[in-house]
């Protein structure tokens, strides 16, 4: 039921991502979900969500590609190893990671597009379109935590004897068996 979860939930983001806000500076949904998997994930499979929503979104999108993967890497193993330093339980700390992200997914986009065209508008519509997306950030990224942390409890996650709250994430082992 996990996989399942996870594989609906990248697909409707991605959707709202590509129909409805193409184009519009909205802070990246996905992005939040991202945090939310270096927050609440298992290491190997919240990295391979992080790697899939990447790729399908950098498919998907016109952005240059590898921005969304690499964003989306960055980002993931920055919020799990942070997590081992600061208090992930503070409502600053997702928020803080989501806006680093953004930072990071724009510097990105900057970066190749400062390089095929040297006009300047680009840095200054680059700019105004972070400050924007930033902006959003601000509103949509506690809402996008508080109802990703919901669909959980209501599909996924089955509180029980000797089950962890991290549990109800498809978990790889790496053990050798002899």
């Amino acid at each position: 039921m996990g996989v399942v979860f996870h594989g609906l939930l990248i697909s409707g983001l991605l959707l709202l991502m590509t129909i409805f806000f193409a184009g519009y500076p909205v802070c990246n949904p996905i992005l939040v979900y991202v945090v939310y998997l270096g927050l609440d994930a298992d290491l190997v499979p919240g990295l391979g969500l992080a790697l899939v929503a990447g790729l399908l979104l950098d498919g998907l999108s016109g952005t240059p590609v590898g921005v969304f993967l690499f964003t989306f890497l960055w980002v993931f193993c920055m919020v799990r190893w942070l997590g081992g330093f600061l208090r992930t339980t503070s409502p600053l700390f997702p928020l803080l990671a989501v806006l680093a992200g953004l930072v990071l997914e724009n510097f990105f986009t900057f970066l190749v597009l400062a390089f095929g065209s040297h006009g300047q508008e680009t840095w200054f519509m680059g700019i105004r379109f972070l400050l924007s997306q930033m902006a959003t950030a601000l509103f949509f990224c506690p809402l996008l935590l508080f109802f990703f942390r919901r669909l959980h409890l209501i599909f996924v996650r089955k509180k029980g004897p000797g089950r962890s709250d991290r549990s109800h994430f498809p978990s790889v082992s790496l053990s050798v068996r002899r």
